[in-house]
């Protein structure tokens, strides 16, 4: 595909820039098979409370990624209420 042909694609496509590196993970999960439904399942299933794992290393690379993602700096993406 030439470059203008694949720029008119992308501005019909909604085309957005972001920084944000939560959005830049899930829209690589979304894009590449984690449908929108399991991530709406994983969201409903977040708690704070002690979670009991069946599978050890899974849970192991789970808490993996998640020290990772805290290693960003996420509340800088947080939107904040405009201040009257």
């Amino acid at each position: 595909m030439d470059t203008k042909n694949r720029d008119e694609m992308f501005q019909k496509s909604g085309e957005i820039e972001l920084s944000d590196p939560l959005v830049a993970f899930l829209y690589v999960m979304l894009r590449n098979g984690a449908g929108p439904g399991v991530i709406h399942e994983a969201l409903e299933n977040m708690t704070n409370q002690p979670m009991r794992y069946t599978n050890g290393w899974l849970a192991q690379y789970a808490k993996y990624v998640a020290e990772k993602m805290r290693g960003f700096n996420l509340q800088e993406y947080v939107e904040k209420p405009n201040e009257a």
